[in-house]
């Protein structure tokens, strides 16, 4: 993917409209064809791309900050904008981690493809071949269990040579990485309102399900982000009320890596 992002971020400075194509991406990386076709569908997932395979907001970022995207903040937020439920990764990558990612689970491929296929079935009334359903298993788990994917975060540990994978308690995202997640979330779960009751950003499903983490940990976190003049929390009487005062994620933003949280 640091290829898309070089590309797309040069194409940023030649070009208003920030054109390029996976021909240019094809000639100037090492990657094959295929890939060509691909990196760009997973940055776009990941919250890297827009629609129009210019950079976001957060892509952008990224490159200029962590161009080999190795930093904690940078891999939850991949994390998080491939399992969110208004994200742009697949719609069964949302279906697994809220539905798979326990602590200590078992997850084996084989329980996993039939998952896929059922999702598919239900979501979007087609059948999917088995194959089709066992590739999407393989992509899936090699990107939380391979080092060039997401296995620093240390969500799955392989047991059993491919075939069967271990839930592991994870280290939380840094505050700076769940302070973007929420802002999107909010975005997208909770449009034109300002206030929503705490207990809705506990709901199972959400941010707690996507980042492994419990009610006291959303708690912290919320207390810094009251602190930094993100968020307002009111608890004089439930149901608790959380006031959203800044929207904008640029300030969030710069501060996922000018803060010495990720370290």
């Amino acid at each position: 993917m640091q290829d898309v992002l070089r590309i797309a971020y040069k194409a940023d400075f030649k070009d208003t409209e920030g054109h390029w194509s996976r021909e240019e991406l094809r000639k100037t990386s090492s990657i094959g064809t295929r890939q060509a076709e691909s990196a760009p569908r997973y940055a776009y997932g990941a919250g890297m791309l827009d629609e129009k395979n210019k950079l976001t907001a957060f892509g952008k970022q990224a490159y200029e900050n962590d161009p080999m995207l190795e930093k904690l903040s940078t891999i939850w937020l991949i994390h998080y904008f491939l399992s969110a439920p208004n994200g742009f990764g697949p719609s069964y990558w949302h279906d697994i981690v809220v539905t798979r990612f326990r602590t200590s689970d078992m997850i084996s491929k084989a329980s996993l493809t039939e998952q896929i296929a059922d999702h598919i079935k239900h979501t979007e009334e087609r059948e999917l071949a088995p194959r089709y359903a066992q590739s999407f298993a393989n992509v899936f788990l090699r990107t939380y269990s391979e080092p060039d994917g997401l296995s620093s975060l240390g969500i799955l540990r392989e047991i059993e040579n491919d075939k069967t994978y271990l839930v592991e308690e994870a280290d939380p995202p840094p505050i700076w990485a769940f302070a973007v997640a929420l802002l999107d979330f909010w975005q997208y779960q909770f449009p034109n309102r300002i206030t929503v009751n705490l207990d809705e950003l506990y709901v199972e499903g959400g941010l707690t399900s996507i980042f492994m983490i419990g009610e006291g940990r959303i708690n912290r976190y919320l207390r810094t982000l009251q602190q930094e003049g993100i968020v307002d929390v009111f608890r004089v009487a439930p149901p608790y009320q959380v006031v959203l005062l800044n929207p904008d994620p640029t300030f969030a933003l710069d501060k996922l890596y000018t803060s010495n949280d990720d370290e």
